[in-house]
């Protein structure tokens, strides 16, 4: 009996450092080892689970963002095109004078140094777009959804090299020379008018692919600007005199597919407020189904755990500065702070960020981690499989102090350019199945 107590004692010690929370090395640092006498139950695979995904976004107005995106990625579902506003007034008196009109664009580097490290891997691709001059800048403070809003809207085309205009879909490229050349009657009609400008790019087809290109709001390297007018004219003696405008306001316009429509795929993701909602079936008979059940009988969770395998090849938008390891600056490699947050739901279904009504598991699961490459750097990929501390939840669901009403998931970085990733649900592969694993053990009854 004594050893039986001092058993007891030790395990229910042990539940209190299995999940001591977040720490700056992360979650898992300080985990004791499991006994070996402690039970152990797992169970793989979406249908054995009765694993259940959705998820709740909202568009946001995204003004001066780090990066925008163009173009469509279908692993993903992004969708994204852009606009652009530049200041003419005090142009009204060389209206008549210009000469040649550029739109300089300055695109993400796409050279890649590892395997997934791309800043802009699609820049190659035959990604078609269409100008369009908008009657005037959008509010700042309305959501901008895609596909633009192209009401009242002319389509500008470029300038070919005998002077012709092109009003065909053009690709997205790095332009040779100083940028896409614009028509100069339409930009002399528009500074004569007093007008504001305000372009915007459609997606008009071509090859799938997003595209970044360098916005206002991103921290300059060298060799990068934001968007710029780059005009010539007359300069009144024969001559010709140059000048550029930068803009004054630039935005992205985002949409992305339901994640429904993404078969087997839990999809986070930054930029747009997206929360995911994760249902497992499988605990409407827990803890009954756990071997060595009986009624009246009260368990003890050591320890509880949900692992989903990352998909690596569906990261999206992760660049070289996500994803170095940072040692110049002294810092330890990181994924600039991203981390998942963890709640149990007290409603059924998704809720926005920053407003769910639940219980904090953990604010802090770190989703990458440090791996040394072959040149003794320390480089950073994604955690696999991504485990998701239930420990305390479903103990209290066990003792009946708490409803089970799915978990819900988010990432931090709502305000962030888009940065998305995705872990598997559906998968034939069992390595890379859904995997709920609990080690618990039953108190014993002293009567």
């Amino acid at each position: 009996m004594q050893r039986r107590l001092l058993l007891v004692v030790f395990i229910a010690l042990l539940t209190g450092c299995l999940e001591p929370g977040s720490t700056p090395l992360g979650p898992e640092v300080i985990e004791q080892d499991i006994p070996e006498d402690v039970r152990i139950w797992r169970l793989a695979g979406a249908d054995s689970l009765g694993l259940a995904v959705t998820a709740w976004e909202e568009p946001i107005a995204l003004y001066e963002p780090e990066m925008l995106f163009i173009g469509y990625d279908p692993p993903t579902g992004f969708r994204g095109e852009a606009l652009w506003c530049f200041d003419l007034s005090g142009w009204e008196d060389l209206a008549a004078d210009l000469t040649q009109v550029y739109l300089g664009l300055s695109f993400a580097d796409p050279d890649a140094v590892h395997v997934q490290d791309d800043d802009n891997p699609d820049l190659g691709r035959d990604v078609l777009v269409r100008l369009w001059h908008l009657p005037g800048p959008p509010d700042t403070a309305t959501p901008l959804t895609c596909p633009l809003d192209l009401d009242d809207a002319v389509q500008v085309p470029l300038r070919r090299g005998d002077g012709t205009l092109d009003y065909e879909p053009f690709i997205l490229e790095t332009p040779a020379g100083e940028g896409f050349r614009l028509p100069e009657d339409f930009l002399a009609d528009w500074i004569a008018a007093g007008d504001t400008l305000c372009l915007a790019m459609e997606i008009a087809g071509g090859e799938t692919g997003m595209i970044r290109v360098i916005a206002r709001g991103s921290e300059l390297e060298e060799g990068q600007s934001e968007a710029v007018l780059k005009i010539r004219y007359d300069d009144g003696t024969g001559g010709e005199a140059g000048a550029s405008r930068d803009c004054w306001l630039d935005a992205q316009v985002l949409d992305r597919q339901s994640p429904e429509d993404l078969t087997g795929r839990l999809v986070l993701a930054t930029g747009l407020p997206r929360v995911c909602h994760v249902d497992l079936g499988c605990l409407d008979s827990f803890p009954r189904f756990l071997p060595g059940w009986e009624e009246g009988r009260q368990l003890m969770v050591i320890r509880g755990r949900l692992y989903f395998a990352a998909d690596s090849s569906s990261l999206f938008g992760m660049s070289p500065r996500d994803r170095n390891d940072n040692q110049s600056a002294g810092l330890p490699a990181s994924e600039g702070g991203l981390t998942l947050n963890l709640y149990a739901s007290d409603e059924d279904g998704p809720q926005p960020p920053g407003e769910v009504d639940g219980i904090l598991l953990d604010s802090w699961i770190d989703i990458f981690r440090e791996h040394p490459y072959a040149d003794s750097i320390l480089r950073v990929e994604l955690r696999d499989p991504l485990p998701l501390p239930l420990t305390s939840w479903l103990q209290n669901v066990a003792a009946g102090e708490d409803e089970d009403h799915g978990l819900i998931l988010y990432l931090d970085g709502r305000e962030d350019r888009p940065r998305s990733l995705e872990y598997l649900v559906d998968t034939a592969d069992p390595a890379d199945r859904p995997r709920l694993e609990i080690f618990y053990t039953w108190r014993p009854d002293y009567e």
